[in-house]
């Protein structure tokens, strides 16, 4: 991602080291482009839905899409209304940002939209400003949660230089409550209870993984150079650290003290992994991909 499709996609596949397989994929997803992929609990029924994020570029349409897994396949349970602007890019996350309730926050330009899932479907409750133009977002879990985002500080002739900025959610709308100094260009980013984790890179070339904590303020704690192509998508588990990077290739590290250590890679899936996600199923946990234009995949325990 950018991280694009925080649905926040990645994808279990045939990973004998990790004793994971392919347990469903759809090549030919509807939707032109997956952006994100983000999996949670919308419904309340102790499982985790599919928030997958699209664009069709020729009908000018972008849609926010729920799907269920059935014990076979996902299916689609709820759809978003047409939420095309004259933003280019989109983003999402996830979060309870102005209470108790679940929402889902989507960014493009200077619009932020939320929806929420009320009875059976989703709702729009909130449209305004965007707290920024951001590149990525992802969500602090706090009481509230709060957003950091990926905003531009500089632009350059060959490249944006970004950093991190978090917010919180006030009766005025958003407030700034902390950033970093400029970082670089950051092509991903996932954030979890305190950790942030972002890739910075520069085009095609390969980046570093940097890991962030969020206590009051931000502080690094490492940077590595973990993959050798661009990684686009991102997530964060307990104590670990997912990558799906451009060459298609899924690799899971284990966080020490914000270090990571390589606990496993997965089977080439194909080219251009754009998001990641964990997914909990009353089957067990597993990771959800997508990958360019239009594929996603979950990958589940043997």
């Amino acid at each position: 991602m950018k991280a694009g499709l925080a649905l926040c996609l990645i994808v279990l596949v045939a990973m004998p080291a990790w004793g994971y397989e392919i347990r469903w994929q759809e090549d030919k997803f509807p939707m032109d482009s997956l952006l994100q992929v983000c999996a949670v609990d919308l419904t309340g029924d102790g499982e985790d839905e599919l928030l997958v994020l699209g664009r069709n570029y020729e009908l000018r349409e972008v849609f926010l899409q729920v799907l269920e897994w059935n014990g076979q396949e996902f299916i689609t349970i709820g759809k978003s209304e047409n939420l095309f602007g004259t933003g280019g890019h989109y983003t999402m996350a996830v979060g309870r940002f102005r209470g108790e309730n679940l929402e889902i926050l989507i960014l493009s330009g200077d619009r932020a939209v939320i929806h929420q899932w009320l009875e059976d479907g989703l709702v729009k409750v909130w449209e305004g400003k965007s707290p920024g133009e951001a590149g990525a977002i992802g969500t602090l879990r706090g009481s509230p949660d709060l957003l950091v985002i990926t905003d531009v500080r500089e632009v350059r002739p060959d490249t944006l230089v970004e950093g991190l900025s978090a917010f919180s959610w006030t009766a005025a709308g958003w407030r700034k409550v902390g950033e970093t100094a400029p970082i670089g260009r950051i092509r991903a980013l996932a954030a979890g209870d305190a950790e942030i984790a972002i890739e910075v890179g520069q085009a095609t070339k390969p980046g570093r993984v940097q890991i962030w904590r969020w206590d009051g303020e931000f502080r690094q704690l490492s940077s590595s150079a973990l993959r050798q192509c661009p990684v686009f998508a991102l997530a964060l588990g307990p104590a670990s650290l997912i990558t799906a990077d451009d060459r298609g290739r899924v690799a899971v590290y284990d966080l020490d003290q914000g270090k990571p250590k390589l606990k496993g890679e997965g089977p080439h899936l194909g080219w251009a992994l754009v998001s990641v996600t964990p997914v909990s199923l009353r089957h067990g946990d597993g990771l959800v991909v997508a990958g360019y234009p239009s594929r996603l995949y979950l990958l589940m325990g043997e």
